[in-house]
Protein backbone atom coordinates (compact mmCIF):
# COMPACT_ATOMS: atom_id res chain seq x y z
CA UNK A 1 0.00 0.00 0.00
CA UNK A 2 1.34 3.61 -0.15
CA UNK A 3 3.71 5.21 -2.82
CA UNK A 4 7.01 3.45 -3.58
CA UNK A 5 9.88 5.28 -1.54
CA UNK A 6 11.78 7.32 -3.57
CA UNK A 7 15.14 6.90 -1.17
CA UNK A 8 15.36 3.73 -2.94
CA UNK A 9 17.51 5.35 -5.57
CA UNK A 10 20.07 6.06 -3.09
CA UNK A 11 21.07 2.33 -2.79
CA UNK A 12 23.76 2.62 -6.06
CA UNK A 13 24.83 -0.88 -5.02
CA UNK A 14 21.15 -2.15 -5.38
CA UNK A 15 21.06 -5.05 -8.51
CA UNK A 16 17.57 -6.40 -8.37
CA UNK A 17 14.02 -4.19 -6.95
CA UNK A 18 10.70 -5.98 -7.05
CA UNK A 19 7.87 -4.81 -5.56
CA UNK A 20 4.64 -6.63 -8.08
CA UNK A 21 2.09 -7.10 -6.47
CA UNK A 22 1.87 -4.78 -3.70
CA UNK A 23 -1.04 -2.39 -4.98
CA UNK A 24 1.52 0.52 -4.53
CA UNK A 25 -0.18 4.03 -6.06
CA UNK A 26 1.63 6.93 -6.89
CA UNK A 27 4.64 7.27 -9.59
CA UNK A 28 7.51 4.89 -10.43
CA UNK A 29 10.75 7.51 -8.61
CA UNK A 30 12.65 9.32 -10.72
CA UNK A 31 15.34 8.20 -8.63
CA UNK A 32 15.77 4.86 -9.81
CA UNK A 33 17.19 6.03 -12.86
CA UNK A 34 20.49 6.51 -10.27
CA UNK A 35 20.76 2.63 -10.06
CA UNK A 36 23.54 2.02 -12.34
CA UNK A 37 24.16 -1.63 -11.42
CA UNK A 38 20.47 -2.61 -11.04
CA UNK A 39 20.04 -5.41 -13.87
CA UNK A 40 15.86 -6.34 -12.31
CA UNK A 41 13.34 -3.77 -12.25
CA UNK A 42 9.78 -5.08 -11.47
CA UNK A 43 7.02 -2.74 -10.21
CA UNK A 44 4.20 -5.02 -12.00
CA UNK A 45 0.50 -5.60 -10.77
CA UNK A 46 0.16 -2.56 -9.21
CA UNK A 47 -1.49 0.84 -9.45
CA UNK A 48 1.11 2.83 -10.59
CA UNK A 49 -0.15 6.08 -13.11
CA UNK A 50 1.32 8.55 -14.90
CA UNK A 51 4.75 7.94 -16.72
CA UNK A 52 8.01 5.95 -17.07
CA UNK A 53 10.76 8.31 -15.83
CA UNK A 54 13.23 7.92 -19.07
CA UNK A 55 16.05 7.96 -16.93
CA UNK A 56 15.54 4.40 -16.37
CA UNK A 57 15.59 3.65 -20.18
CA UNK A 58 19.19 4.56 -19.87
CA UNK A 59 20.51 1.92 -16.92
CA UNK A 60 22.87 -0.39 -19.42
CA UNK A 61 22.94 -2.86 -17.06
CA UNK A 62 19.08 -3.42 -17.25
CA UNK A 63 18.25 -6.80 -18.30
CA UNK A 64 14.64 -7.13 -17.13
CA UNK A 65 12.17 -4.80 -16.98
CA UNK A 66 8.61 -5.48 -15.64
CA UNK A 67 6.16 -2.69 -15.37
CA UNK A 68 3.25 -4.97 -16.49
CA UNK A 69 -0.53 -4.25 -15.15
CA UNK A 70 -0.25 -0.94 -13.86
CA UNK A 71 -2.02 2.71 -15.25
CA UNK A 72 1.05 3.75 -17.14
CA UNK A 73 0.98 6.69 -19.63
CA UNK A 74 2.99 8.28 -21.87
CA UNK A 75 5.63 6.62 -24.66
CA UNK A 76 8.69 4.81 -25.11
CA UNK A 77 11.80 6.68 -26.44
CA UNK A 78 12.52 6.47 -30.07
CA UNK A 79 16.36 4.88 -28.88
CA UNK A 80 15.10 2.71 -26.49
CA UNK A 81 16.95 -0.84 -28.40
CA UNK A 82 20.06 1.26 -28.29
CA UNK A 83 20.26 2.65 -24.86
CA UNK A 84 19.25 -0.62 -23.47
CA UNK A 85 21.78 -3.04 -25.17
CA UNK A 86 21.95 -6.03 -22.60
CA UNK A 87 17.76 -5.89 -22.35
CA UNK A 88 16.39 -9.76 -22.50
CA UNK A 89 12.87 -8.97 -21.10
CA UNK A 90 10.94 -5.89 -21.44
CA UNK A 91 7.38 -6.58 -20.09
CA UNK A 92 4.83 -3.50 -20.36
CA UNK A 93 1.90 -4.79 -21.10
CA UNK A 94 -1.27 -3.65 -20.01
CA UNK A 95 -0.80 0.02 -19.50
CA UNK A 96 -2.15 2.91 -21.21
CA UNK A 97 1.36 3.93 -23.23
CA UNK A 98 0.82 4.51 -26.96
CA UNK A 99 2.39 6.19 -30.01
CA UNK A 100 4.82 3.87 -32.70
CA UNK A 101 6.99 1.35 -31.68
CA UNK A 102 10.48 2.27 -32.04
CA UNK A 103 12.43 0.75 -34.80
CA UNK A 104 15.70 0.54 -32.49
CA UNK A 105 13.95 -2.29 -31.05
CA UNK A 106 16.12 -4.53 -33.41
CA UNK A 107 19.26 -3.08 -31.88
CA UNK A 108 18.18 -4.64 -28.54
CA UNK A 109 19.95 -8.01 -30.30
CA UNK A 110 20.22 -9.85 -26.54
CA UNK A 111 15.96 -9.09 -26.53
CA UNK A 112 14.61 -12.90 -26.05
CA UNK A 113 10.86 -11.58 -24.49
CA UNK A 114 9.21 -8.54 -26.24
CA UNK A 115 5.67 -8.29 -24.28
CA UNK A 116 3.50 -4.77 -25.14
CA UNK A 117 0.03 -5.76 -25.60
CA UNK A 118 -2.94 -4.09 -24.44
CA UNK A 119 -1.97 -0.50 -24.93
CA UNK A 120 -2.90 1.39 -27.80
CA UNK A 121 -0.03 1.21 -29.93
CA UNK A 122 -0.43 1.63 -33.42
CA UNK A 123 1.57 3.06 -37.16
CA UNK A 124 2.53 -0.94 -37.94
CA UNK A 125 5.17 -3.30 -36.79
CA UNK A 126 8.77 -1.88 -37.12
CA UNK A 127 11.30 -4.43 -38.80
CA UNK A 128 12.85 -6.86 -36.18
CA UNK A 129 15.52 -8.43 -38.18
CA UNK A 130 18.56 -8.22 -35.66
CA UNK A 131 16.11 -10.18 -33.05
CA UNK A 132 18.00 -13.18 -33.35
CA UNK A 133 17.32 -14.77 -29.86
CA UNK A 134 13.52 -14.20 -29.65
CA UNK A 135 11.31 -16.34 -28.20
CA UNK A 136 8.45 -14.30 -27.01
CA UNK A 137 6.95 -11.40 -29.17
CA UNK A 138 3.55 -10.38 -28.15
CA UNK A 139 1.50 -7.41 -29.83
CA UNK A 140 -1.91 -8.17 -29.24
CA UNK A 141 -4.52 -5.51 -28.20
CA UNK A 142 -2.44 -2.80 -29.97
CA UNK A 143 -3.75 -1.36 -33.23
CA UNK A 144 -0.96 -1.57 -35.09
CA UNK A 145 -2.89 -2.60 -38.41
CA UNK A 146 -4.90 -0.81 -40.91
CA UNK A 147 -6.47 -3.95 -42.40
CA UNK A 148 -4.40 -3.89 -45.36
CA UNK A 149 -2.73 -6.48 -47.31
CA UNK A 150 0.64 -5.67 -46.03
CA UNK A 151 0.42 -5.59 -42.57
CA UNK A 152 1.84 -8.70 -42.39
CA UNK A 153 4.93 -8.04 -44.20
CA UNK A 154 6.93 -7.78 -40.81
CA UNK A 155 7.04 -11.58 -40.09
CA UNK A 156 9.45 -11.63 -42.90
CA UNK A 157 11.83 -10.07 -40.82
CA UNK A 158 11.14 -12.52 -37.95
CA UNK A 159 13.10 -15.01 -39.99
CA UNK A 160 15.92 -14.27 -38.25
CA UNK A 161 14.34 -15.41 -35.21
CA UNK A 162 13.14 -18.92 -36.54
CA UNK A 163 15.18 -20.96 -34.62
CA UNK A 164 14.55 -19.36 -31.60
CA UNK A 165 10.82 -18.16 -32.00
CA UNK A 166 8.53 -19.94 -29.31
CA UNK A 167 5.50 -17.58 -29.02
CA UNK A 168 3.42 -15.44 -31.52
CA UNK A 169 0.85 -13.49 -29.89
CA UNK A 170 -0.52 -10.86 -32.91
CA UNK A 171 -4.37 -11.31 -32.20
CA UNK A 172 -6.66 -8.16 -32.15
CA UNK A 173 -4.59 -5.73 -33.63
CA UNK A 174 -5.99 -5.19 -37.21
CA UNK A 175 -4.03 -6.83 -39.24
CA UNK A 176 -5.25 -7.20 -42.90
CA UNK A 177 -3.96 -9.50 -45.65
CA UNK A 178 -3.21 -13.53 -45.59
CA UNK A 179 -1.39 -15.92 -43.96
CA UNK A 180 2.04 -16.23 -45.24
CA UNK A 181 3.35 -19.61 -46.59
CA UNK A 182 7.10 -18.97 -45.04
CA UNK A 183 4.92 -19.36 -41.51
CA UNK A 184 6.08 -23.18 -42.36
CA UNK A 185 9.61 -21.87 -41.32
CA UNK A 186 8.78 -21.08 -37.73
CA UNK A 187 9.90 -24.78 -36.65
CA UNK A 188 10.16 -24.56 -33.57
CA UNK A 189 6.66 -22.41 -32.44
CA UNK A 190 4.57 -23.49 -30.02
CA UNK A 191 1.56 -20.68 -29.30
CA UNK A 192 0.67 -18.91 -31.97
CA UNK A 193 -2.22 -16.47 -31.92
CA UNK A 194 -3.36 -14.38 -34.98
CA UNK A 195 -7.83 -14.31 -33.70
CA UNK A 196 -9.62 -11.35 -33.85
CA UNK A 197 -8.07 -9.75 -37.07
CA UNK A 198 -9.22 -9.30 -41.24
CA UNK A 199 -6.84 -11.80 -42.09
CA UNK A 200 -8.45 -13.75 -45.31
CA UNK A 201 -7.47 -16.60 -47.87
CA UNK A 202 -7.10 -20.18 -47.22
CA UNK A 203 -5.27 -22.04 -44.27
CA UNK A 204 -2.13 -22.55 -45.01
CA UNK A 205 -1.48 -26.73 -45.84
CA UNK A 206 2.19 -26.01 -44.45
CA UNK A 207 1.35 -25.36 -41.05
CA UNK A 208 1.42 -29.46 -40.70
CA UNK A 209 5.01 -28.41 -40.80
CA UNK A 210 4.98 -26.69 -37.54
CA UNK A 211 5.69 -29.98 -35.76
CA UNK A 212 6.28 -28.37 -32.44
CA UNK A 213 3.08 -26.12 -32.15
CA UNK A 214 0.77 -26.91 -29.40
CA UNK A 215 -1.68 -24.07 -29.30
CA UNK A 216 -2.95 -22.31 -32.68
CA UNK A 217 -5.62 -19.85 -32.59
CA UNK A 218 -6.60 -18.07 -36.30
CA UNK A 219 -10.23 -17.10 -34.85
CA UNK A 220 -12.36 -14.50 -35.72
CA UNK A 221 -11.05 -13.44 -39.22
CA UNK A 222 -12.39 -14.11 -42.27
CA UNK A 223 -10.57 -17.11 -43.44
CA UNK A 224 -12.12 -19.22 -46.06
CA UNK A 225 -12.10 -22.86 -47.83
CA UNK A 226 -11.82 -26.42 -46.39
CA UNK A 227 -9.71 -27.65 -43.45
CA UNK A 228 -6.52 -29.17 -44.85
CA UNK A 229 -6.49 -32.78 -43.90
CA UNK A 230 -2.43 -32.62 -43.58
CA UNK A 231 -2.46 -31.06 -40.19
CA UNK A 232 -4.35 -34.38 -38.46
CA UNK A 233 -0.80 -36.14 -39.62
CA UNK A 234 1.68 -33.76 -38.36
CA UNK A 235 1.02 -31.66 -35.60
CA UNK A 236 0.70 -33.96 -33.03
CA UNK A 237 1.73 -32.11 -29.88
CA UNK A 238 -1.53 -29.80 -30.60
CA UNK A 239 -3.49 -29.10 -27.36
CA UNK A 240 -5.66 -26.60 -28.66
CA UNK A 241 -6.93 -25.51 -32.16
CA UNK A 242 -9.35 -22.59 -32.29
CA UNK A 243 -10.92 -21.68 -36.05
CA UNK A 244 -13.87 -20.40 -35.04
CA UNK A 245 -15.74 -17.56 -36.22
CA UNK A 246 -14.46 -17.74 -40.26
CA UNK A 247 -16.08 -18.31 -43.39
CA UNK A 248 -14.96 -22.68 -43.47
CA UNK A 249 -17.09 -24.82 -45.89
CA UNK A 250 -16.44 -28.76 -46.14
CA UNK A 251 -16.02 -31.79 -43.92
CA UNK A 252 -14.31 -32.06 -40.54
CA UNK A 253 -11.58 -33.76 -41.46
CA UNK A 254 -11.26 -37.55 -40.44
CA UNK A 255 -7.61 -37.18 -39.78
CA UNK A 256 -8.21 -34.14 -36.82
CA UNK A 257 -8.94 -37.70 -34.71
CA UNK A 258 -5.27 -38.24 -35.02
CA UNK A 259 -4.31 -35.17 -32.69
CA UNK A 260 -4.51 -37.40 -29.52
CA UNK A 261 -3.70 -34.44 -27.18
CA UNK A 262 -5.91 -31.65 -27.87
CA UNK A 263 -7.97 -30.70 -25.21
CA UNK A 264 -9.72 -27.73 -26.74
CA UNK A 265 -11.31 -27.60 -30.24
CA UNK A 266 -13.46 -24.61 -31.40
CA UNK A 267 -15.30 -25.03 -34.91
CA UNK A 268 -18.49 -23.09 -34.03
CA UNK A 269 -19.89 -19.93 -36.59
CA UNK A 270 -18.20 -21.58 -39.94
CA UNK A 271 -20.12 -23.37 -42.80
CA UNK A 272 -19.23 -26.69 -41.93
CA UNK A 273 -20.96 -30.19 -43.43
CA UNK A 274 -21.02 -33.58 -42.91
CA UNK A 275 -21.16 -35.44 -39.75
CA UNK A 276 -18.66 -35.32 -36.42
CA UNK A 277 -15.89 -37.73 -37.38
CA UNK A 278 -16.04 -41.23 -35.40
CA UNK A 279 -12.42 -40.77 -35.53
CA UNK A 280 -13.25 -38.20 -32.31
CA UNK A 281 -12.81 -41.04 -30.12
CA UNK A 282 -9.10 -40.94 -30.15
CA UNK A 283 -9.69 -37.76 -28.13
CA UNK A 284 -8.68 -38.60 -24.85
CA UNK A 285 -8.13 -35.50 -23.22
CA UNK A 286 -10.79 -33.40 -24.74
CA UNK A 287 -12.32 -31.09 -22.55
CA UNK A 288 -13.84 -28.55 -24.61
CA UNK A 289 -15.88 -29.07 -28.28
CA UNK A 290 -17.58 -26.67 -29.47
CA UNK A 291 -18.85 -27.09 -32.97
CA UNK A 292 -21.91 -24.78 -33.11
CA UNK A 293 -23.78 -23.03 -35.39
CA UNK A 294 -22.96 -24.64 -38.52
CA UNK A 295 -24.63 -27.24 -40.80
CA UNK A 296 -23.42 -30.56 -39.23
CA UNK A 297 -26.09 -33.25 -39.65
CA UNK A 298 -25.88 -37.16 -38.24
CA UNK A 299 -27.42 -38.57 -34.96
CA UNK A 300 -25.69 -37.28 -31.72
CA UNK A 301 -22.08 -39.08 -31.44
CA UNK A 302 -21.96 -42.04 -29.51
CA UNK A 303 -18.53 -41.39 -28.55
CA UNK A 304 -18.10 -41.62 -25.05
CA UNK A 305 -15.67 -38.23 -24.27
CA UNK A 306 -14.62 -39.28 -20.34
CA UNK A 307 -12.66 -36.14 -19.80
CA UNK A 308 -15.33 -33.59 -21.51
CA UNK A 309 -16.22 -30.86 -19.85
CA UNK A 310 -17.78 -28.37 -22.35
CA UNK A 311 -20.12 -29.67 -25.13
CA UNK A 312 -21.47 -27.04 -27.72
CA UNK A 313 -23.58 -28.95 -30.27
CA UNK A 314 -25.91 -26.10 -31.03
CA UNK A 315 -27.46 -24.42 -34.02
CA UNK A 316 -26.63 -27.48 -36.59
CA UNK A 317 -29.23 -29.86 -38.06
CA UNK A 318 -28.71 -32.81 -35.96
CA UNK A 319 -31.80 -35.44 -35.62
CA UNK A 320 -32.41 -38.57 -33.87
CA UNK A 321 -32.80 -39.27 -29.83
CA UNK A 322 -30.11 -39.31 -27.22
CA UNK A 323 -28.32 -42.15 -26.49
CA UNK A 324 -28.06 -43.48 -22.90
CA UNK A 325 -24.73 -43.64 -23.38
CA UNK A 326 -24.88 -39.35 -23.25
CA UNK A 327 -24.94 -40.35 -18.96
CA UNK A 328 -21.01 -41.66 -19.44
CA UNK A 329 -20.13 -37.89 -19.59
CA UNK A 330 -19.45 -37.70 -16.15
CA UNK A 331 -17.49 -34.66 -15.92
CA UNK A 332 -19.38 -32.09 -18.37
CA UNK A 333 -19.98 -28.86 -16.50
CA UNK A 334 -22.12 -27.41 -19.56
CA UNK A 335 -24.15 -29.00 -22.31
CA UNK A 336 -25.85 -27.36 -25.27
CA UNK A 337 -28.09 -29.20 -28.02
CA UNK A 338 -30.20 -26.39 -28.74
CA UNK A 339 -31.75 -26.01 -32.31
CA UNK A 340 -31.59 -29.18 -33.25
CA UNK A 341 -33.79 -31.76 -34.57
CA UNK A 342 -33.72 -33.97 -31.56
CA UNK A 343 -36.26 -36.23 -31.12
CA UNK A 344 -37.68 -38.71 -28.47
CA UNK A 345 -37.76 -38.61 -24.55
CA UNK A 346 -34.94 -37.05 -22.42
CA UNK A 347 -33.06 -40.02 -21.30
CA UNK A 348 -32.95 -40.84 -17.52
CA UNK A 349 -29.50 -41.25 -17.60
CA UNK A 350 -28.76 -37.15 -17.93
CA UNK A 351 -28.96 -37.36 -14.14
CA UNK A 352 -26.22 -39.04 -14.31
CA UNK A 353 -24.01 -35.68 -15.17
CA UNK A 354 -23.45 -34.75 -11.28
CA UNK A 355 -21.00 -31.97 -12.67
CA UNK A 356 -23.45 -30.55 -14.89
CA UNK A 357 -23.75 -26.57 -14.64
CA UNK A 358 -25.84 -25.84 -17.20
CA UNK A 359 -28.18 -27.42 -19.38
CA UNK A 360 -29.64 -26.27 -22.62
CA UNK A 361 -31.56 -28.51 -25.04
CA UNK A 362 -34.60 -25.75 -25.89
CA UNK A 363 -35.45 -25.92 -29.78
CA UNK A 364 -35.85 -29.45 -30.63
CA UNK A 365 -38.19 -32.21 -30.92
CA UNK A 366 -38.48 -33.45 -27.14
CA UNK A 367 -41.43 -35.02 -25.75
CA UNK A 368 -42.59 -36.90 -22.86
CA UNK A 369 -42.00 -36.14 -19.24
CA UNK A 370 -39.14 -34.32 -17.71
CA UNK A 371 -37.26 -37.03 -16.42
CA UNK A 372 -37.37 -37.74 -12.20
CA UNK A 373 -33.44 -38.58 -12.89
CA UNK A 374 -32.89 -34.60 -13.11
CA UNK A 375 -33.69 -34.07 -9.14
CA UNK A 376 -29.92 -35.69 -9.10
CA UNK A 377 -28.23 -32.27 -10.85
CA UNK A 378 -27.44 -30.96 -7.69
CA UNK A 379 -24.77 -28.30 -9.30
CA UNK A 380 -27.36 -27.20 -12.17
CA UNK A 381 -27.61 -23.66 -12.18
CA UNK A 382 -28.86 -23.03 -15.89
CA UNK A 383 -31.71 -25.51 -17.15
CA UNK A 384 -33.32 -24.85 -20.91
CA UNK A 385 -36.02 -26.90 -22.16
CA UNK A 386 -38.16 -24.67 -23.57
CA UNK A 387 -39.88 -25.16 -26.97
CA UNK A 388 -40.05 -28.82 -27.14
CA UNK A 389 -43.14 -31.22 -26.95
CA UNK A 390 -42.56 -31.96 -23.11
CA UNK A 391 -45.79 -33.02 -21.60
CA UNK A 392 -47.03 -33.80 -17.60
CA UNK A 393 -46.70 -31.57 -14.67
CA UNK A 394 -43.65 -29.42 -13.74
CA UNK A 395 -41.66 -31.56 -11.20
CA UNK A 396 -41.71 -30.70 -7.44
CA UNK A 397 -38.16 -31.56 -7.08
CA UNK A 398 -37.17 -28.44 -9.51
CA UNK A 399 -37.45 -26.30 -6.65
CA UNK A 400 -34.71 -27.99 -4.42
CA UNK A 401 -32.40 -27.35 -6.99
CA UNK A 402 -30.50 -24.81 -4.22
CA UNK A 403 -28.17 -23.64 -7.10
CA UNK A 404 -31.04 -23.37 -9.76
CA UNK A 405 -30.50 -19.69 -11.02
CA UNK A 406 -32.79 -19.59 -14.28
CA UNK A 407 -35.34 -22.05 -15.48
CA UNK A 408 -37.09 -22.04 -18.85
CA UNK A 409 -40.18 -24.23 -19.34
CA UNK A 410 -42.00 -22.21 -22.20
CA UNK A 411 -43.53 -23.64 -25.17
CA UNK A 412 -43.95 -26.82 -24.36
CA UNK A 413 -47.69 -28.83 -23.35
CA UNK A 414 -46.94 -29.15 -19.66
CA UNK A 415 -50.12 -28.51 -17.47
CA UNK A 416 -50.86 -28.30 -13.84
CA UNK A 417 -49.85 -26.16 -10.67
CA UNK A 418 -46.52 -24.70 -10.66
CA UNK A 419 -44.56 -24.86 -7.75
CA UNK A 420 -44.02 -22.07 -4.95
CA UNK A 421 -40.51 -23.36 -3.66
CA UNK A 422 -37.10 -22.39 -4.57
CA UNK A 423 -36.83 -20.93 -7.95
CA UNK A 424 -40.45 -20.64 -8.28
CA UNK A 425 -40.46 -17.82 -5.93
CA UNK A 426 -38.93 -15.90 -8.09
CA UNK A 427 -40.37 -14.43 -11.65
CA UNK A 428 -37.84 -12.76 -13.08
CA UNK A 429 -35.62 -16.28 -12.87
CA UNK A 430 -38.35 -19.00 -14.63
CA UNK A 431 -40.08 -18.50 -18.27
CA UNK A 432 -43.32 -20.78 -18.32
CA UNK A 433 -45.39 -19.07 -21.11
CA UNK A 434 -47.15 -21.23 -23.68
CA UNK A 435 -48.39 -24.16 -21.34
CA UNK A 436 -51.13 -24.72 -19.63
CA UNK A 437 -50.60 -24.01 -15.98
CA UNK A 438 -52.38 -22.82 -12.96
CA UNK A 439 -51.16 -20.95 -9.56
CA UNK A 440 -47.86 -20.32 -8.69
CA UNK A 441 -46.79 -17.09 -6.98
CA UNK A 442 -49.42 -14.21 -7.59
CA UNK A 443 -46.66 -12.73 -10.00
CA UNK A 444 -47.38 -15.31 -12.58
CA UNK A 445 -50.53 -13.88 -12.85
CA UNK A 446 -51.97 -17.27 -13.66
CA UNK A 447 -55.87 -18.73 -12.30
CA UNK A 448 -55.59 -20.57 -8.86
CA UNK A 449 -56.00 -24.04 -9.43
CA UNK A 450 -59.09 -25.81 -8.52
CA UNK A 451 -58.92 -28.10 -5.56
CA UNK A 452 -59.09 -31.49 -5.19
CA UNK A 453 -62.63 -32.04 -4.71
CA UNK A 454 -63.39 -29.13 -7.34
CA UNK A 455 -61.40 -31.10 -9.63
CA UNK A 456 -63.28 -34.33 -9.62
CA UNK A 457 -66.55 -32.53 -9.27
CA UNK A 458 -65.74 -30.65 -12.50
CA UNK A 459 -64.62 -34.01 -14.08
CA UNK A 460 -68.02 -35.20 -13.17
CA UNK A 461 -69.48 -32.61 -14.79
CA UNK A 462 -67.16 -32.72 -18.06
CA UNK A 463 -67.76 -36.39 -18.45
CA UNK A 464 -71.79 -35.82 -17.98
CA UNK A 465 -71.56 -33.34 -20.85
CA UNK A 466 -69.44 -35.25 -22.74
CA UNK A 467 -71.93 -38.01 -22.30
CA UNK A 468 -75.33 -36.16 -22.73
CA UNK A 469 -73.69 -34.87 -26.26
CA UNK A 470 -73.06 -38.06 -27.38
CA UNK A 471 -76.03 -39.54 -26.76
CA UNK A 472 -78.22 -36.21 -28.12
CA UNK A 473 -76.31 -36.68 -31.17
CA UNK A 474 -76.71 -40.17 -31.43
CA UNK A 475 -80.52 -39.70 -30.93
CA UNK A 476 -81.21 -37.24 -33.93
CA UNK A 477 -78.52 -39.44 -36.03
CA UNK A 478 -81.56 -42.30 -35.33
CA UNK A 479 -84.72 -39.80 -35.65
CA UNK A 480 -83.16 -38.88 -39.29
CA UNK A 481 -82.35 -42.36 -40.13
CA UNK A 482 -86.38 -43.33 -39.45
CA UNK A 483 -87.41 -40.20 -41.29
CA UNK A 484 -85.31 -40.81 -44.65
CA UNK A 485 -86.39 -44.15 -44.33
CA UNK A 486 -89.98 -43.83 -43.72
CA UNK A 487 -90.15 -41.35 -47.14
CA UNK A 488 -88.64 -43.70 -49.14
CA UNK A 489 -91.05 -46.39 -48.65
CA UNK A 490 -94.17 -43.75 -49.31
CA UNK A 491 -92.54 -42.54 -52.44
CA UNK A 492 -95.23 -42.73 -55.49
CA UNK A 493 -93.94 -43.82 -58.48
CA UNK A 494 -94.06 -41.24 -61.87
CA UNK A 495 -96.90 -41.93 -64.24
CA UNK A 496 -99.04 -39.54 -66.91
CA UNK A 497 -102.47 -37.93 -66.00
CA UNK A 498 -105.15 -38.51 -68.67
CA UNK A 499 -105.10 -34.49 -69.98
CA UNK A 500 -100.90 -35.08 -70.65
CA UNK A 501 -102.26 -38.61 -72.03
CA UNK A 502 -104.76 -37.06 -74.44
CA UNK A 503 -102.44 -33.89 -75.52
CA UNK A 504 -102.61 -33.03 -79.31
CA UNK A 505 -99.52 -34.40 -81.32
CA UNK A 506 -98.18 -32.66 -83.74
CA UNK A 507 -95.89 -33.63 -86.38
CA UNK A 508 -92.73 -31.94 -87.58
CA UNK A 509 -94.32 -31.18 -91.36
CA UNK A 510 -97.38 -29.59 -89.29
CA UNK A 511 -94.44 -27.27 -87.40
CA UNK A 512 -92.78 -26.67 -91.05
CA UNK A 513 -95.76 -25.44 -92.28
CA UNK A 514 -97.04 -23.26 -89.50
CA UNK A 515 -93.06 -21.61 -89.93
CA UNK A 516 -93.96 -20.89 -93.91
CA UNK A 517 -97.10 -18.86 -92.71
CA UNK A 518 -95.35 -17.23 -89.98
CA UNK A 519 -92.70 -15.86 -92.57
CA UNK A 520 -95.33 -13.64 -93.98
CA UNK A 521 -97.41 -12.04 -91.44
CA UNK A 522 -96.89 -8.96 -89.70
CA UNK A 523 -93.69 -6.66 -91.38
CA UNK A 524 -93.97 -8.60 -94.73
CA UNK A 525 -97.80 -9.21 -95.82
CA UNK A 526 -99.65 -8.00 -93.49
CA UNK A 527 -101.66 -11.34 -93.12
CA UNK A 528 -102.63 -12.62 -89.82
CA UNK A 529 -101.49 -16.07 -88.80
CA UNK A 530 -103.94 -18.36 -89.70
CA UNK A 531 -104.67 -21.27 -86.69
CA UNK A 532 -103.50 -24.76 -88.16
CA UNK A 533 -105.70 -27.81 -87.17
CA UNK A 534 -104.40 -30.34 -84.13
CA UNK A 535 -104.03 -34.18 -85.86
CA UNK A 536 -104.90 -36.78 -83.91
Amino acid sequence: MGEIPAYLGNFSSLKKLSFAGNNFKGKIPTSFGCLQKVYFISVSYNYLSSTIPISIFNLSSLVTFNVEDNKLEGYLPSNLGSTLPNLEYFYIGYNLLRGRLPISISNATTLHHFDVRHNDFYGGVPSFNGLERLKLLALYDNPLGNGKSTDLDFMSFLLNSTATLLTLYLDNCNFGGVLPRFIANFSHLKDFQLEENIIGGYLPSEIHLLVNLQYLDLSENVIGGTIPSSWGGSLQQLIGLYLEGNNLFGEIPISLGNLSLLSELYLQFNELQGTVPKSFENFKYLLELNVSRNKLHGNFPKVIFTSLVHLDLSHNHFTGPLPVEIGGFKDLVTLNLSNNMFLGTLPSTIGALSSLIELNINHNLFHGFIPPSFSSLKSLEILDLSCNNLTGKIPKFLGKLQYLKRLNLSFNHLEGEIPTEGIFKHKTEVELVGNNLCGGIPQFGLPTCPREGERQHLSHIQNLAILMSSGTLILLIIVALIVFIYKQKNKKPLTLDATTEFMPKLSYWDIQNRAVQRSGSDGSGGRRLQPIGFRF
